[in-house]
């Protein structure tokens, strides 16, 4: 099955999920992290779409999706190292 989004280079700010009419920018803040997923989601909850955002800026991982409307929901994934004793916490499940 096709997919109906498309990830392409965003901007990094502002942070969090801009709409712009045509889809999203979505930005994260995540500075010890090696790799941030986009996980879209239909109405049901169910994963739709995995998107792993390649852009980023000193802390910041971002993507403009195209496709994405208002109501869309959504959530990340995020890898990184695993250390609880200093505080890093990452699960990517």
């Amino acid at each position: 099955m096709a997919s109906r989004f498309t990830l392409k280079p965003g901007r990094e700010a502002p942070l969090g999920a801009s709409l712009d009419g045509q889809g999203c920018n979505f930005v994260v803040w995540s500075p010890d992290a090696t790799k941030v997923t986009l996980c879209l989601f239909d109405e049901q909850e169910r994963e739709i779409e995995r998107l792993v955002l390649r852009e980023r800026k000193s802390h910041y991982w971002f993507g403009y999706v195209d496709g994405v409307k208002a109501g869309q929901a959504y959530g990340y994934r995020v890898e990184g190292p695993q250390q609880p004793e200093s505080g890093w916490l990452f699960d990517e499940h």
